[in-house]
């Protein structure tokens, strides 16, 4: 039997239904600073009704998640390699990101596709003549490295493969992590607080990712 939130909430003179979920930011396990608020009404909650428990279904969204499961394991192997060029002592003074970033690249698409996407990124200056003030003729293209690098990362992030396995991994590890902060802060009974299975959310303001939140008795 689920007791409503908004009763037990109104015993404590606190809204119950904000506490049926606990954001966490893509990707993270962590709880946000402000979420502890509401750990801390529950822990209120829990000590006025001894005789219910909450139940935690951590949750998960397939796109912002992935997307930033992506972000951390692309930026895993970037700090891989560059530990490795530095090792190299012809390295050391070169921009060892960009480096790195062609290397993969080119490894993972091939010289040609690196070639296509390069001369995408060609663009000819604006350039005006002091004198007269129109553009300067034959101006040589000249690679807008800021942009061709945005473009391999991006496609370099794409490509790496994220399952529902681990999806669901991060959204058990965000109720664990709620579950062992009641336990270990607020000194609650872990047999009080029952994980259920993950459950698909969509993010809120594509920043936010909810851990749902049930009290029963």
């Amino acid at each position: 039997v689920t007791a409503p939130f908004r009763f037990l909430g109104s015993l404590l003179g606190i809204k119950g239904d904000d506490l049926k979920m606990i954001d966490f930011g893509p990707g993270t396990t962590t709880i946000i600073s402000t979420e502890y608020e509401k750990l801390d009404n529950l822990h209120k909650i829990l000590n006025k009704r001894p005789n219910i428990r909450i139940e935690l279904s951590g949750g998960y969204d397939e796109i912002a998640d992935l997307k930033a499961l992506q972000k951390e394991a692309f930026d895993h192997i970037m700090t891989k390699h560059i530990a490795t060029l530095k090792k190299d002592p012809k390295h050391s003074k070169e921009d060892l990101f960009a480096r790195t970033l062609t290397q993969l690249f080119i490894k993972d698409f091939g010289e040609q596709k690196y070639q296509e996407l390069k001369t995408s990124f060609m663009v000819t200056p604006k350039v005006e003549d002091n004198a007269t003030k129109t553009p300067k003729k034959d101006q040589k293209p000249q690679l807008d490295i800021l942009k061709f690098n945005a473009a391999m990362q991006a496609a370099l992030i794409a490509q790496i493969k994220i399952d529902r396995a681990q999806l669901i991994a991060l959204a058990n590890q965000r109720a664990k992590n709620i579950k062992q902060t009641l336990v270990t802060k607020y000194k609650l009974k872990p047999e009080r607080i029952i994980i259920k299975p993950a459950i698909l959310q969509s993010a809120k303001r594509d920043m936010w990712i909810s851990t749902k939140v049930d009290i029963s008795i």
